[in-house]
């Protein structure tokens, strides 16, 4: 096969594919925008893997010191003791993904990260070892995720050490950490149910970080959708909307965290995005995420009352948290705020993207 489509599914699997993406996007050099398609899904040049490319592009990408694998994040993955024989058989293993990946129907095993029944058509001894220890979940994948061999339960997914996996999703496994974005909250990742919608968000949310270190992570959703809605014109379904959530890994345990679907829908409406974005002003955004919309009001009605001096000063709670207080950029101020009140309630009484 030149191509494989691959279908949004749980973050794990989505998390990895967006890894992938950004090792060949990064290193690789290609035009990754151009494989994600409308649909969702993303269409990936299986030419990434001939002559184990794709697995040298993964050692670059982490400053050249293979086996990268072999460290802190995957310390299990490559068994010291025979270190050289399992990089030697990973190399072949992925250049496999190439030449010898097919869909088997016949296959009794269907992957329970991705639900596919890819497998390989043919495998020596060698490979038949390699995946012996490695097609079942398990703490060489992931520590925090994984059961141990024989003994805990998995905490991903349905408490079950029998989690097999397809050979693309063995090696999509191990780029899952490249997707994480460190905060001061913990690593993120923004899942959602198309590809598309995940390269962009976590791209814009990675660039609010870069500006704002010391956003909250519900903040630095919101600049996201914002950032998504401005730069990305398309409609979604509301099916689409209802599924983003934000992974949120710290000190050991996995959390999430959504926004409600109405303030989901707002943030994403292109008209309601760029009025808080003309506001420049952080205090706007966290009332629309504090769904307390009539606030935007009474801030306009109070600029107002300052600015023909029916006020002695910034003393109020709402005026002096605003970063912009020149007079130009109150007057812009109290000129959007109501119709961005008006829009929220007409798209909230509408129901509509």
């Amino acid at each position: 096969m030149e191509t494989i489509r691959l279908y949004p599914s749980n973050w794990l699997y989505n998390a990895g594919v967006v890894g992938l993406l950004r090792v060949c996007s990064d290193i690789g050099r290609f035009k990754i925008e151009e494989w994600l398609e409308d649909d969702g899904t993303v269409k990936v040049d299986m030419k990434i893997f001939k002559n184990s490319q794709a697995l040298k592009w993964f050692y670059k990408y982490h400053n050249d010191k293979p086996p990268i694998i072999g460290n802190s994040i995957y310390k299990n993955f490559i068994n010291p003791s025979r270190k050289q024989k399992d990089e030697n058989s990973l190399r072949k293993f992925v250049e496999l993904l190439y030449r010898n990946l097919i869909f088997n129907n016949n296959n009794d095993n269907s992957c329970r990260l991705c639900g596919s029944k890819l497998a390989f058509n043919k495998i020596d001894k060698e490979i038949e070892e390699f995946l012996s220890t490695r097609q079942i979940f398990n703490m060489m994948h992931s520590q925090l995720l994984a059961p141990s061999l024989g003994d805990m339960p998995n905490s991903f997914w349905s408490c079950n050490n029998d989690f097999y996996l397809c050979p693309l999703c063995i090696y999509l496994i191990i780029h899952h950490h490249i997707s994480l974005i460190p905060t001061n909250d913990g690593k993120i990742f923004i899942n959602a149910p198309s590809f598309k919608m995940i390269w962009f968000l976590n791209k814009f949310a990675s660039e609010v970080l870069d500006k704002w270190k010391e956003y909250s992570v519900r903040r630095i959703l919101g600049l996201s959708l914002i950032e998504f809605s401005q730069r990305i014109y398309a409609t979604f379904g509301t099916w689409t909307m209802m599924n983003i959530e934000m992974v949120i890994i710290r000190s050991g345990k996995i959390d999430s965290y959504s926004l409600p679907i109405d303030v989901t829908r707002i943030l994403l409406n292109p008209k309601i995005s760029s009025l808080i974005s003309r506001t420049g002003e952080p205090m706007i955004l966290d009332i629309v995420l504090k769904r307390d919309y009539k606030q935007l009001l009474v801030i306009s009605q109070k600029i107002l009352k300052y600015s023909i001096g029916g006020s002695n000063s910034f003393d109020d709670k709402y005026l002096s948290a605003l970063v912009n207080k020149d007079r130009r950029s109150l007057n812009n101020l109290s000129l959007i705020l109501p119709e961005l009140y008006t829009r929220i309630e007409t798209l909230n009484k509408r129901g509509e993207l």
